[in-house]
């Protein structure tokens, strides 16, 4: 075996094992609670429980949020590992040790074993995308998916091989299946923009895509599904995913979650942290370097059209952006190497940026203190702040290593004090956040053989972990009607509803606890 040979077996051993081991941390020791992760959990625990595989549900009633896809691979997982918490999470954290290492192998073929190294570990330091790919969520399927299906493309792009474009359909249409018609639009967009700045925008080169065996083969995997939950649900879930969440998002801001045009801009540069600290320099390089190097147009392709089609978009998520990340790691490991191999760390901008991301990382903790001794309830636990040192103690050290010009030992330093971080946070810090969320308290305050309702709104874990339906009661009179027909009941509903419900009967309170991560705050009432 070559030296060479033993480097790449050594750097895909490195990937894969730290991956594993950052993407499946603890990912059964804590509760199913955030917003998102609680109902896509219980969608597919109800989608098991009545073999009904066409119509999702959330508290049995009709979900209409996202496609069938993740549900699928979390009934696989309940299947295999039972209704727990591990179970909804295990394939989102497959699909992230996938996409580090297909971004490693995609790179490494293109470019070369070192920007495909630096790339992969930028992946695999972003505490964004840790936590993405432990969430029971759609995202992860969509960010995998969505890199197979560009990966795909740009191998069928650069060797004529059909059989890449095949996999570009295939890819295409399970992303999809698990985001809906965005998974469509924007590789589309992509591959446009890319053929017209390669003055290929031909009819001969587009026909060379297979567009209509592609096209006929996303729509026998794609389109099955749409059909059959459009006719189960009368149009009911059809009308709600396309104007709802997909046509509304984009013209509205929904749930508070709007922003400035370069917002998403902003998600990307911290959600790729450590290694973003040289975005602006990994940008002005691949734009000197776009006209020699395909890859590297490409990539700063996808990197624009998400950042700019969610920056028109009018609801903006962190998350909407993060199907981009695998190509901005590339320029972004493309840029590392090039400083590896020129050693111009000591440069004005490479200081200014070591500068400020040390700011940045001795901010985080102090800022974490802050936030959590200002909330009464996380105020016992701002010791937690201190695990996020390692963040600050990584970036001196790294600038030690800077100085010496040791440019490789510095990102390696960079790498494994996110890595550490993420690990403290996964099996430290969130599991003794998530022992005073308000679920785990109140459960067992109730009787879960009693009939048990919500009055207007209600924390989405509640349904998850009670396994059964909590019909919703909208007014006063069905609240009176309700508690006639049943006396003994629990009432789940938010402190605002607090005191309308206590004019309605003889109640007693006997939970209270401000949300995580929400400004809402559960109450659980008893009637005896």
């Amino acid at each position: 075996m070559t030296s060479t040979s033993k480097r790449i077996n050594r750097h895909f051993a490195i990937l894969l094992v730290l991956s594993a081991l950052v993407f499946t941390a603890n990912i059964g020791g804590y509760s199913i609670y955030v917003l998102d992760e609680a109902k896509n959990s219980e969608c597919a625990r109800e989608m098991l429980e009545s073999g009904n595989l066409i119509v999702p549900t959330f508290n049995y009633e009709l979900r209409t949020d996202k496609p069938p896809l993740h549900y699928y691979f979390m009934m696989l997982g309940y299947k295999i590992f039972g209704v727990n918490e591990f179970a909804p999470r295990f394939f989102s954290t497959i699909c992230g040790i996938l996409t580090v290492l297909a971004t490693y192998f995609f790179t490494r073929k293109y470019l070369c074993e070192d920007v495909a190294f630096y790339s992969a570990l930028t992946l695999l330091s972003s505490l964004q995308l840790i936590i993405q790919f432990h969430l029971a969520v759609p995202d992860p399927y969509l960010i995998f998916f969505i890199t197979l299906a560009l990966h795909s493309f740009f191998a069928g792009y650069s060797s004529g091989k059909v059989k890449y474009y095949y996999l570009f359909y295939t890819s295409l249409a399970l992303a999809t299946l698990a985001k809906g018609p965005v998974a469509l639009a924007l590789p589309g967009l992509i591959i446009l923009f890319f053929i017209i700045f390669k003055k290929d925008f031909t009819w001969k080169k587009i026909m060379s895509f297979r567009p209509f065996s592609g096209a006929l083969l996303y729509l026998l995997i794609a389109l099955p599904w749409y059909v059959a939950v459009t006719i189960a649900t009368n149009w009911a879930w059809t009308e709600g995913f396309f104007l709802k969440h997909n046509i509304s998002r984009f013209s509205a801001e929904m749930e508070g979650h709007g922003g400035p045009f370069f917002m998403p801009f902003v998600f990307v540069i911290t959600g790729l942290l450590p290694f973003s600290q040289y975005i602006f320099q990994a940008l002005g390089r691949a734009w000197n370097k776009r006209k020699s190097n395909d890859l590297i147009l490409f990539s700063l392709i996808v990197l624009s059209i998400f950042v700019v089609f969610f920056g028109i978009s009018r609801t903006k998520l962190p998350s909407y952006p993060a199907p981009c990340f695998p190509f901005a790691a590339i320029l972004i490991g493309y840029f590392m190497h090039k400083l590896e191999v020129s050693g111009h760390i000591r440069k004005k901008l490479s200081i200014i940026s070591l500068i400020f991301y040390t700011l940045i990382t001795i901010a985080i903790p102090v800022a974490i203190y802050i936030a959590l001794q200002h909330e009464s309830y996380f105020a016992h636990l701002t010791h937690l702040s201190f695990y996020f040192l390692a963040l600050p103690i990584g970036a001196v050290i790294a600038c030690i290593f800077a100085y010496q010009r040791k440019i490789r030992t510095m990102f390696f330093v960079f790498s494994a004090s996110f890595i550490i971080t993420s690990l403290l946070f996964s099996y430290v810090v969130f599991p003794q956040v998530d022992e005073v969320n308000p679920v785990r308290l109140a459960l067992p305050k109730i009787d879960v053989e009693r009939p048990i309702v919500h009055y207007r709104n209600m924390n989405a874990a509640f349904p998850f972990y009670l396994k059964k339906p909590i019909p919703k009661l909208k007014t006063e009179e069905e609240v009176t009607k309700f508690i006639q027909q049943e006396g003994k009941v629990y009432v789940i509903s938010t402190v605002d509803h607090k005191e309308e419900l206590e004019k309605m009967g003889d109640f007693k309170l006997i939970h209270q606890h401000r949300d995580l991560f929400e400004p809402t705050t559960t109450i659980i009432l008893e009637r005896m």
